[in-house]
């Protein structure tokens, strides 16, 4: 078993024979988003390619997006991008921009895992939940709503996260 000084949170492992298997109640869970609980590739993937195309550059399937996207917006941008284009850092940003401002369209098209409603909703009595996620902090709170996930502390930043920690734990 490994616990986290800061927070109490606790990690379980398969206990040897004959340890102490006493466990503290868990507290909180923090679960992440993308990929985790909802299948948000296919959101992604149709905003950058709406911004690959606006530019006049090659546009992706969303298996190769699945390969770059673990990183926030900056990097996925710079690995769509043409690779002559990835050291133009105006380039990007302004990029980045319009990425956002498709993605306000294409986030809808999130969707939970089959279970992950049913298992938060289940979760939600018996301990504090967060959800936590590279994305952009104004589309993690609505897909959280969106998707009945109320009551969770959705922030993408993982300060925001700690600010919660501190408030309840």
């Amino acid at each position: 078993m490994t616990a986290s000084p800061k927070y109490g949170i606790l990690s379980v492992e398969k206990s040897p024979k004959g340890s102490d298997t006493s466990m503290k109640p868990i507290k909180l869970l923090i679960f992440d988003l993308d990929g985790t609980l909802a299948d948000t590739i296919d959101g992604i993937t149709e905003g950058i390619n709406r911004v690959m195309t606006a530019e006049g550059y090659p546009t992706h399937t969303r298996e190769s997006v699945l390969g770059f996207v673990n990183y926030g917006v900056r990097q996925y941008i710079e690995e769509a991008v043409p690779a002559d284009v990835r050291g133009d850092a105006d380039t990007v940003t302004r990029l980045m921009s319009e990425y956002t401002r498709h993605y306000a369209d294409t986030y809808t098209m999130t969707v939970p895992f089959e279970g992950i409603t049913d298992l938060l909703c289940g979760l939600k009595d018996k301990c504090l939940l967060a959800m936590n996620s590279n994305k952009q902090d104004e589309f993690v709170k609505v897909l959280g709503g969106d998707h009945g996930w109320r009551g969770f502390a959705c922030d993408a930043a993982l300060d925001a996260v700690d600010e919660f920690l501190k408030k309840h734990l």
